[in-house]
């Protein structure tokens, strides 16, 4: 088989890139050992992301932000400071006249919003296997 796009690595970055690229109707190849539900998938375990607005609204564009946007915390206020220094910023999201500044979503969830929307796309997945990897290098 021949591909326009092959993304090696189905990860947060991989996996995102696929879904972006899956309406310019290229042939696109996404190349990862793990599956994405597999308790041992580095990339969308129990940590979490912190969204911006910015990336909120990218996901929302790309049709992702709706399996989501039930699981995510919204983040309302932000206070940054440096312990033992002068001088601190709080941003409040309602003073901003936003519902929130950015949203805190588990990364198990990110993978599933992403792979789901992949699976509605014409994107390839090839798995390789950790042992076909290692011999290669």
């Amino acid at each position: 088989m021949s591909f326009d796009v092959a993304i090696v690595g189905g990860g947060m970055v991989g996996a995102t890139l696929g879904v972006a690229l899956a309406p310019l109707n290229l042939r696109v190849a996404i190349i990862e050992a793990i599956p994405h539900n597999a308790a041992a998938q580095p990339s969308f375990d129990e940590r979490t992301t912190a969204l911006s607005n910015g990336s909120r609204r990218i996901l929302e564009t790309m049709g992702v932000w709706p399996a989501l946007s039930a699981l995510a915390t919204p983040i309302a206020k932000i206070h940054v400071s440096e312990q033992g220094r002068f001088g601190f910023a709080r941003i409040d999201a309602a003073e901003q006249g936003l519902s929130a500044m950015g949203y805190v979503v588990a990364n198990r969830d990110l993978g599933s919003a992403l792979w789901s929307r992949l699976s509605k796309n014409s994107v390839n997945v090839r798995r390789i296997s950790s042992e076909v990897i290692a011999g290669s290098v």
